[in-house]
């Protein structure tokens, strides 16, 4: 026997497929869902692209915060002066020891938490060209700052007034802080 040839309208619906308007109304769905999505995705984006510069970004006012508080809690060591010095700056406060020192144009921080410790030191700023203290009053500590200005300095850095600009390609911060005990 031959076989039989049906037509087209003899085949079953489920094999047939989707009819062209059922695929334009998916379309036109899937359309929908990608022109309210493609906002949403585009503003994630420059979400994490701004909060990694925010990550990577300095902060230049944490290290003369910690240094204007190492100042107010502690007790320089050694001779005083109301001469200008680029010695390394030791204060004290009680068994506690901390240093502060410039070198290969990097400002770092030392703490010897108690006597026989191992110091534990940390950089704090770079491009640190000019480090110097002096004591101009009893109680009282002048630190002068100098530094190679950053190429891409964050706005909040540039409009705060710690940091002033010196010629072209420097900017200098000094601090006066006045120690909450007595030491002189």
């Amino acid at each position: 026997m031959a076989p039989v040839k049906r037509s087209a309208s003899a085949v079953p619906r489920a094999e047939l497929g989707f009819s062209l308007v059922e695929l334009l109304v998916a379309m036109l769905l899937l359309s929908l869902l990608l022109a309210i999505a493609a906002p949403l995705l585009v503003e994630s984006g420059r979400i994490f692209a701004s909060a990694g510069r925010a990550l990577t970004a300095v902060d230049d006012a944490a290290p003369l915060r910690q240094l204007r508080a190492d100042l107010r809690g502690a007790v320089p060591v050694g001779a005083w002066s109301p001469d200008w010095t680029s010695e390394p700056l030791v204060l004290r406060d009680g068994e506690r020891a901390i240093a502060w020192a410039a070198e290969e144009e990097r400002l770092s921080r030392a703490e010897v938490p108690e006597p026989g410790a191992e110091p534990a030191e940390r950089v704090q700023l770079d491009g640190v060209v000019a480090f110097r203290w002096r004591v101009p009053l009893p109680g009282v500590v002048e630190v002068e700052l100098v530094r190679r200005r950053p190429e891409r300095a964050p706005l909040a850095r540039v409009l705060s007034a710690q940091w002033r600009p010196r010629g072209e390609t420097l900017e200098g911060a000094i601090l006066t802080v006045a120690a909450r005990r007595a030491w002189w």
